[in-house]
């Protein structure tokens, strides 16, 4: 098998499997880690579909510009995160193979906000802080009920 032809599988197969986690309720839930799972040499060349949880550098490993993964929300939505110095925002990763990204991730898709961070792999949602603050509310209130 050429190197096209098998290229050509494997998003087909990253397809096949973006369409299952996106049908199949829960399937995101499930605690695979984000990993880094290939390397091009710049970020036009991200391919359209990633397999789940995967990530992929552009720009090179020693030096890379980008990181491009899907939402863990939104799996139709890509984020690209700038890893350039020369550029602001600006997110670094902590390794090679599993996915780590500082600061955090804050993106907007289609009216729902996702914050949140992902150490070693795994996803950590940030707290609504509004959420937060207006459930405190209404513990206060139920406590005055009392």
């Amino acid at each position: 098998m050429t190197g096209q032809t098998q290229q050509r599988l494997d998003q087909r197969i990253a397809q096949y499997l973006a369409i299952l986690v996106r049908c199949i309720p829960g399937l995101r839930a499930l605690p695979w880690r984000y990993r880094i799972t290939g390397v091009v040499d710049a970020a036009d060349e991200i391919p359209r579909v990633l397999l789940p949880r995967t990530a992929v550098l552009a720009g090179g490993l020693a030096n890379a510009k980008w990181v491009a993964f899907d939402c863990p929300r939104h799996a139709t939505e890509r984020i690209l995160l700038n890893l350039s110095t020369g550029r602001r925002p600006r997110w670094k990763t902590d390794s090679t193979d599993v996915l780590g990204v500082r600061p955090s991730v804050d993106a907007v898709h289609g009216g729902t906000r996702c914050h949140f961070w992902i150490r070693h792999g795994k996803v950590s949602w940030v707290e609504d802080r509004a959420a937060s603050s207006s459930s405190n509310v209404m513990r206060e209130e139920d406590r005055e009920r009392r």
